[in-house]
């Protein structure tokens, strides 16, 4: 059990889990006593995770609203959510096809708004107060070269955060979001190659 925080009780869906951030965020909050509902698309990460950390895995894929709606047929109201399921395909702006800027735009900003859409909605249902966090980036913030829908993306997902925030509030429901610089996930690692 962590000494500084106590999740005991709590409930808690992570997205993107199954490696970098995501990964680590599920492993602190296991280790916090939190039941960790972890999502992402990668089935023998999601196992491995499982094993080392007592999660609950959830194969997901956050592109497909599909898929979403179904898998919260299943599962409960949580406490808090961590969308941090997030890709990036690096290509000059000029390079950019309707595809690749609908393929990022579709995980990393429309997920997490169909996610925490269903995440709220359990919450409001419950009557239960929560946090949800956004996993955004410092390129929300910053230009990048190859980075332009991964950029957009992330900028609308902190657009996003602040019209969850104004929404849910009155429902005591916390959104924040959280712009971290590059940190060295392997999407990170393929990113600076």
């Amino acid at each position: 059990m962590n000494a500084t925080f106590d999740f005991s009780e709590r409930s808690v869906l992570v997205t993107g889990a199954s490696s970098g951030i995501g990964r680590a965020i599920v492993e602190a909050l296991c280790a916090s006593g939190a039941h960790v509902v972890a999502a992402a698309r990668s089935v023998n990460e999601l196992a491995r995770l499982a094993e080392e950390t007592g999660c609950e895995p959830l194969m997901l894929d956050v592109s497909d609203e599909g898929a979403i709606d179904e898998a919260f047929e299943s599962l409960g109201v949580f406490d808090g959510l961590v969308n941090c399921a997030g890709i990036a395909l690096l290509e000059r702006a000029v390079d950019t096809t309707a595809a690749s800027f609908d393929r990022v735009m579709a995980v990393n900003a429309r997920g997490a708004v169909l996610v925490a859409k269903h995440v709220a909605l359990g919450m409001i249902g419950a009557k239960r107060a929560g946090s949800i966090v956004n996993v955004s980036s410092q390129a929300a913030l910053v230009a990048l070269d190859d980075h332009l829908s991964y950029s957009a993306s992330k900028a609308a997902l902190d657009a996003v955060t602040r019209s969850l925030c104004v929404e849910l509030g009155a429902f005591g429901i916390r959104v924040n979001s959280v712009n971290p610089t590059v940190t060295l996930t392997p999407m990170a690692v393929l990113a600076l190659e």
